[in-house]
Formats: structure tokens, sequence, C-alpha cells
């Protein structure tokens, strides 16, 4: 059974004790449990969720201990600040998609002349400081 992770990743959570080893055969290959597969799971589901290292590991440590119940309240509390944090990244990027499409529309209109470029540095680079001003400004 796999769980899409590469072998390094897995030593690495090995590494900062989010996951036990796992245990090796008479070969010296890993052998991994059903459990050790879930909380592998876990953990690839909780970083493409965005959370960071230190906040999966008490999560997996739950799973460790069979606490399922204090994995779920643990999450639960947590839930409200994963969106709010998740709301500000959206802001941002509806912000930069905003001034890419600016500066798109700025680096191809007709009426725009073709950049300048000197030595040390080019219009276009300018022009997108320019816009980048204009849209903290608002």
């Amino acid at each position: 059974m796999q769980v899409g992770l590469t072998t390094k990743a897995i030593r690495y959570y090995e590494s900062l004790k989010i996951m036990n080893p796992a245990k090796r055969k008479d070969n010296k290959y890993r052998e991994y449990t059903l459990d050790d597969m879930s909380r592998l799971r876990l953990i690839k589901q909780a970083r493409a969720l965005g959370l960071s290292l230190s906040e999966i590991k008490p999560l997996v440590k739950y799973c460790i201990d069979g606490k399922c119940d204090d994995l779920k309240t643990a999450l639960v509390s947590k839930m409200p600040e994963y969106i709010v944090s998740i709301q500000q990244k959206i802001t941002e990027l509806q912000l930069l998609k905003i001034l890419f499409e600016k500066l798109n529309t700025a680096l191809t209109s007709k009426a725009t002349k073709p950049p300048a470029c000197s030595q040390n540095c080019c219009s276009t680079i300018d022009e997108l400081v320019q816009l980048n001003i204009a849209s903290v400004n608002k």
C-alpha cells in the first residue's frame, strides 16, 4: 500500500520524531504497518491543508496513543484559526492577481512604448513598482 510520500520525506518525519522508525525485516528493508500507513496519510493530508510539521506532530501523537477524541478536539479547536489564515491567503492572492492583470494590461497596451532598458534597470520593473505602490495605496 502506497501513501505517496518519498522515502526521504518519511525519514525526515522519523528524524523529527513525528513518526516512529519503521521496523526492519531480516533483509534490513523497512516494514510499515497499516497504522504506520494511516499516520503517514494523516501527515500528508495535514501538510496538504497547510499545517506545519510542529502542528502535525501532536496530531500524529494522538493517533499513536489511540486518542482519536483528542485528535478531533485539537482539530476542531484550531479550525477557526486555519479558516482565517486561508481567508488571508485568498485575499493576498486576489490582490496579486489584480496586480498581474494590471501589469499585463500595461505591458501589452498598444499605447505603451516598448520598455527602454538601461544597464542598471528596465522600465518594465519601474512600471511594476508603480503598479504595486498604487495597489498598496488603495
